[in-house]
């Protein structure tokens, strides 16, 4: 799930181009007004894609006739991409902006699109994002009839890690006996061992996805750029800073009924397996432990937790930081259960409700922060109806250009990813097309797909790796399109 967030303190309004959410005054032309005849380098639907790639004003231009024959296949492919009944489905005038906002991309990356399912909708605030096909609830009998499977593709994800990381933490652990938490060097290897243990979780929710395991580490996973940070290596182990519960996990999946909360268990129990038992009886051994070394002060209200945990295992304490507990993606809300990605919708498009809401309100901070969403799975792009004529459609497609490109070649992707992931980190340290573009190594590429059709002149001058980086993504969905 990829999304375009409305201007607010959430999402900073680009420093080029249109902005993320309400057009700035300042701004530069959108693609559509570059269609129009906008500025100076912008993309233009006479203009090939070798002129928008290779920015050569030496090639001969098409001849009218081929011009037209080529804006026409193009507004054919939008078209098949738009829908057409039900909700979702846009206005005349709207669906007349959307090709305006989408026809400046070459025919070859409409067509590897189109071939791939992709479909765009716009969202109108008050219409039902269930009947939209935007939320879809948990297949619960499907979950619980595969833990079996899920549990033991957990096991094997995780001995292959114990066998990776296991050593290096072992170590690192021992070293740090003895030493006083404020002592510089066992400071260092807190450190150390944080930037491990994201890494490790981050493996771990990869290797999960990966396998189709509908489950999430609790602590943040970090890529291996990410826990080089650390600010980003400590807070990921402070997240979980005291041994939780499960019950505590289930109120923060908002399983608040009893039928919920041992459901959520049973859930637990299938995905953990011997690996909650353990940790559990660990919790006890040191819930016993405090109990015994407590003041006495302390005493009785530590024997209550005692008590509480001895009588039910949900109130059993977990050190997630010694444990690969993982939780089900599963989040209780009014109408089902939903997972992750799509309990996030809910709040962001209907904030909190299960119709879309007018766009976030700046003076009040109420109603969505969304602009647009690409949902990955469902090759879906979602627009806000304030939006079809912008910046916007073209930023959710390069979400979908990404996704599907990895899809279709992941060879040529495992060699472009680390690239990407090296250019947005020094761009987040440096100078790029958007504030917007800084958020996420996705929303870099997306904000430089974007870009590169409006005006790929000046993204290329601010951000020369977006620029070849986009570049070469975008003659990747062109040739696949060719096919």
């Amino acid at each position: 799930m990829q999304d375009h967030l409305a201007t607010s303190k959430l999402a900073p309004a680009r420093s080029t181009g249109s902005s993320s959410g309400a057009s700035s005054p300042t701004a530069a032309p959108t693609a559509a007004a570059s269609r129009a005849g906008g500025s100076q380098g912008a993309s233009s639907p006479d203009q090939p894609l070798n002129d928008v790639v290779e920015l050569s004003s030496q090639e001969a231009p098409k001849n009218p006739r081929a011009q037209l024959a080529d804006q026409r296949e193009r507004d054919q492919l939008v078209n098949g991409m738009l829908e057409t009944t039900g909700p979702g489905a846009p206005t005349g005038e709207e669906a007349q902006s959307l090709r305006n906002s989408l026809g400046v991309v070459d025919a070859g990356t409409l067509r590897f699109l189109q071939q791939q399912g992709l479909k765009v909708g716009v969202v109108s605030p008050g219409e039902d994002l269930y009947q939209m096909g935007v939320l879809r609830e948990v297949d619960l009998a499907g979950l619980q009839a595969k833990l079996p499977e899920h549990q033991a593709g957990i096991d094997a994800i995780d001995a292959r890690l114990d066998q990776k990381f296991g050593p290096q933490m072992a170590e690192l652990t021992s070293k740090m006996q003895g030493l006083a938490a404020n002592d510089p060097k066992r400071q260092e290897l807190d450190l150390q061992l944080a930037r491990l243990q994201g890494q490790r979780t981050y493996e771990l929710s990869q290797g999960m996805e990966s396998a189709g395991i509908p489950a999430r580490p609790l602590m943040p996973p970090l890529s291996a750029k990410e826990a080089s940070n650390n600010d980003l290596a400590m807070m990921a182990t402070q997240v979980v800073e005291s041994p939780l519960p499960t019950a505590a996990m289930a109120d923060i999946h908002g399983a608040t009924t009893p039928e919920r909360l041992k459901e959520f268990e049973q859930l637990m129990v299938g995905l953990n397996g011997e690996r909650l038992q353990v940790a559990r009886q660990e919790g006890l051994e040191g819930l016993k432990a405090r109990v015994a070394a407590a003041k006495p002060e302390d005493r009785e209200r530590l024997q209550g937790y005692l008590d509480a945990a001895m009588a039910d295992p949900t109130q059993i304490p977990i050190d997630h930081r010694a444990h690969n507990i993982v939780v089900p993606d599963l989040h209780y809300v009014e109408k089902g259960r939903l997972g992750m990605h799509d309990k996030l919708s809910l709040a962001n498009w209907g904030d909190g409700a299960s119709v879309a809401a007018p766009v976030v309100d700046p003076k009040t901070g109420e109603g969505s922060v969304l602009n647009g969403q690409y949902f990955e799975d469902r090759h879906r792009i979602l627009v806000r109806d304030s939006r079809v004529g912008s910046d916007t459609p073209i930023h959710e497609l390069g979400h979908a250009i990404e996704g599907g490109v990895q899809k279709a070649d992941p060879a040529f992707y495992a060699q472009f990813e680390p690239r990407l992931m090296e250019a947005y980190q020094a761009a987040r340290q440096g100078t790029t097309v958007s504030t917007y573009a800084q958020a996420s190594p996705r929303e870099y590429i997306a904000e430089g797909v974007a870009h590169f059709y409006e005006d790929p002149k000046a993204l290329k001058a601010t951000d020369p790796a977006l620029f070849a980086l986009t570049q070469e993504l975008i003659a990747k969905s062109s040739a696949l399109g060719n096919r």
